[in-house]
Formats: structure tokens, sequence, C-alpha cells
């Protein structure tokens, strides 16, 4: 699936997401993490590296469906009673070596002058996302934003 270019704004060279993934319980592992949009032949995905084979790597390994929120930051996108976020459901797939993707989006993301990976640090994994659905409040749904008149009149 190919995000629109409201999307790719929001994401831009990267950013934050909350991103869910399921526990061997079948209960969520939240956690935020910086994510990255990438083209591929068969549409975008969005990549998000890690050091180590924790809960997120673990969960995909073993149940790929993966979720993700990404807030609008800009207070001037709002129209409505709720900030603008981008939703993204899909599943991913699990690649090694995350070294370079997680110096890119240091600089991206993370604070001024902060470097990652250390140097001595293990090569890492890529969660790569196959979008299957896009949702939210925002311009990147089909959906329009809020329309506080129609909100009260529901109620």
């Amino acid at each position: 699936m190919e995000l629109n270019q409201s999307a790719r704004d929001l994401i831009g060279d990267g950013t934050n997401a909350t991103v869910v993934t399921l526990n061997p319980s079948g209960t969520p592992h939240v956690s935020v993490v910086w994510v990255a949009l990438e083209s591929a032949p068969h549409g975008d995905e969005i990549v998000m590296g890690h050091l180590d084979e924790h809960s997120k790597v673990r969960n995909v390994r073993r149940n790929p469906y993966i979720a993700l929120t990404i807030l609008d930051p800009d207070p001037e996108h709002w129209e409505g009673p709720v900030r603008p976020y981008l939703k993204l459901t899909g599943t991913a797939t699990i690649e090694e070596g995350a070294h370079e993707l997680l110096t890119k989006l240091a600089k991206v993301v993370g604070k001024p002058g902060f470097t990652w990976p250390p140097p001595d640090a293990p090569p890492g994994y890529i969660l790569r996302m196959h979008i299957d659905k896009v949702s939210g409040t925002g311009p990147w749904t089909a959906k329009t934003q809020f329309d506080p008149e129609t909100v009260w009149k529901k109620r």
C-alpha cells in the first residue's frame, strides 16, 4: 500500500511512533520507537530498528501482526476535539542488521548531538512492517476531520 503525501509528510525522515505487538498471552505489548518510511516494490513499509531480541522482536517472530500510531505534533492541524493521528496496521518481518537505520534515526529523531548505536552494540534487528490498513483522524484517511457540529448533534 502506498501512503498519501500527508502521511509521508507526517513521518518525514523519521519520527516517534507507539507500536503494539502481541505477547504470548495475547495481551498487547506497547512501546514507543523510532520509525522511518521506506518504499518497496509492493508499496510503502515502516521500518524500526532494535539492538536486542527483546519483546517486540520475539513477539513478531511468533505472531507477525503489528499496529502503530503517530500523533501529529503540530497543534495548528487540529480541527476537532482530537489531535490528528495516523494509525497503521499490518504484518512485520524481521531482518538482521539495524546499525545503519538506527544511526540515521538517531540524527533525525534523537536529541541533538545524540549518536546511536554504541560502537560495541550487537548488529540488531529491523522490523519491517507491511502496511495493510491506514486509519486515524487526519488528511491521511478517507474520513474527513471531525466536524464539531456533527459530533455535538449526535449527543
